[in-house]
């Protein structure tokens, strides 16, 4: 071979032709361009250089079973993986070598492969010298002559001991979590692609909001709307802090079962970020708190009705005290001017009569206080007002016998859900007050209507009696035994009756009047709820 000339290899061969005389024979020479040749036996030789750095590197045992001698060759990774040096290799051995419980799986791999043509691979274990056991993937192809009968298989062995270590490592890990997940009861969701808002829930988060799993679509925005509105703004609110300050993400929402209503439920969280400390995923717990968190509002709510109470009581026996004092103290005096036998005692007779029906008023108007405060009948009904008010004309007909009376009624909302004996007992204090303190220059006109306003049901009466000069009087309207004027017969408690009645129930009342002009009363009534759940 010359070498290379130009960008040319050539091949010089040279022949001597021997002559019968002395002479000298003849040289013939060939020159033949083996430049194509010469590359493609190149190309063979860095592609099996690179086909041996990649065999090396990845462990991979190449074999060659000769069917016939029933003896396999291989390289150096393989006898490494095998730990077979020798240089003619007996199958048998090969297979003794196969875990007992692979061994029949393999036979029939490699029987399907022959009589079917099919492409050999498989798993399994190996023994090694020591007793290791380690794990290998195999695969190969059968070779046939040109009458189709099988005479070698070519393969490969890689050892996979690693991969199934970790796979077995996968596996018992998401064993666990699904042991830890199904032995809990919270729910669980993870918020994978917070752009699209794709998820992923656990099977008891779907029953915690009353689904079948799969019943709905695993999605951040849905989850979202189901939380109740006043509470949307919690779950930003964490999440801020989180990234802010690191606050952990605890947060107690309503969110709306499917068939339930709204419930309560605590939801915690880890939250990743990405390279900006933007939020790029987020891993939580959903446990269901209904009945504990309802058990918390009852005993608030239970705690602030007694802090009521009580502060009501301390007012109560301070009033007590002082309302009884005065017609006490009248009948002590008038007793001892008895006893001293001075003065007309059919006079005394009548003022200690006097003294003793002011004490039995008052007396009577402390037990209706106290009934009041210590009512505490569940039971609340849907009470329409035209039906109050039928009732009470019929009990007041006697007081409204007179022509001079023009009662008016406007019941745009007419019903309400409220303890009746209450609703009877405001509208009956507040038509006997506008009745009793009607102006003698005119005509009473008395109005009672009633609307929605708010969230409150307003009850309203409207009168154009006297009038109340509230400049003056504003601070005595709702207190027991006061008495603005000296019109008509009372106690002095209907306002003070009506105002306690309203505010059990978180309502209020406003009063507006003029002097000679009449007095509008308007009581806001909060509805009672339908039950204790929240």
């Amino acid at each position: 071979d010359f070498p290379t000339i130009g960008q040319r290899v050539m091949q010089l061969d040279a022949v001597r032709v021997l002559q019968a005389s002395d002479r000298p024979g003849l040289i013939l020479l060939s020159i033949r361009d083996i430049t194509e040749k010469e590359q493609a036996q190149e190309q063979i030789r860095v592609t099996a250089e690179r086909l041996k750095l990649v065999l090396e590197s990845s462990k991979t045992g190449i074999w060659e079973w000769d069917l016939v001698t029933d003896t396999v060759d291989a390289n150096e990774q393989w006898r490494a993986i095998f730990g077979m040096n020798e240089p003619v290799i007996e199958v048998q051995r090969v297979m003794d070598r196969i875990h007992p419980d692979d061994r029949p799986r393999i036979d029939r791999a490699i029987q399907q492969s022959m009589d079917e043509q099919l492409f050999y691979n498989e798993d399994f274990r190996l023994i090694e010298d020591d007793g290791k056991v380690i794990f290998i993937n195999g695969q190969g192809s059968v070779i046939r002559d040109e009458h189709g009968t099988p005479v070698k298989m070519l393969g490969t062995n890689v050892d996979i001991t690693d991969k199934k270590q970790r796979e077995e490592q996968l596996r018992i890990s998401e064993e666990r979590l699904a042991m830890a997940i199904s032995g809990t009861s919270d729910g669980i969701y993870d918020y994978f692609d917070i752009e699209t808002g794709e998820s992923w829930w656990s099977p008891r988060l779907y029953e915690l909001l009353g689904y079948a799993p799969g019943e709905v679509e695993a999605n951040a925005d849905l989850l979202r709307r189901w939380v109740y509105p006043k509470d949307q703004g919690l779950a930003q609110k964490a999440i801020s802090g989180y990234i802010n300050s690191g606050q952990p993400f605890d947060i107690e929402v309503r969110m709306k079962h499917k068939t339930l209503g709204y419930r309560w439920f605590r939801s915690r969280a880890n939250i990743v970020l990405d390279e900006q400390d933007q939020v790029a995923r987020i891993v939580g717990a959903l446990a269901d708190i209904h009945q504990r968190k309802i058990s918390e509002l009852n005993l608030q709510r239970a705690n602030r009705k007694l802090r009521v109470a009580n502060e009501y009581l301390d007012n109560f026996v301070f009033m007590a005290a002082h309302d009884l004092r005065a017609p006490v103290a009248n009948l002590r005096s008038l007793t001892e001017l008895w006893h001293s036998g001075y003065g007309d005692h059919e006079l005394i007779i009548s003022k200690i009569d006097k003294s003793v029906v002011r004490l039995d008023n008052t007396l009577n108007g402390l037990i209706q206080i106290l009934d009041i405060q210590q009512y505490e009948h569940e039971q609340v009904n849907e009470v329409a007002f035209d039906h109050i008010y039928q009732k009470l004309l019929a009990e007041m007909q006697t007081d409204l016998q007179s022509d001079e009376i023009t009662l008016r009624t406007d019941f745009t909302e007419p019903h309400i859900r409220y303890i009746e004996p209450f609703l009877e007992s405001t509208i009956r204090n507040l038509l006997s007050n506008a009745i009793q303190y009607r102006s003698p220059q005119r005509p009473a006109e008395i109005t009672l209507s009633s609307r929605r306003d708010n969230g409150y049901v307003l009850f309203q009466i409207q009168d154009n009696g006297v009038g109340i000069d509230l400049s003056r009087s504003r601070d005595k309207l709702f207190k027991a035994f006061e008495r603005l004027t000296r019109e008509g017969e009372g106690q002095g408690i209907g306002m003070h009756l009506v105002k306690n009645m309203v505010e059990k129930n978180e309502g209020f009342v406003e009063v507006e009047s003029e002097v000679d002009q009449g007095t509008t009363i308007k009581v806001y009534l909060k509805p009672y709820r339908r039950s204790k759940k929240i």
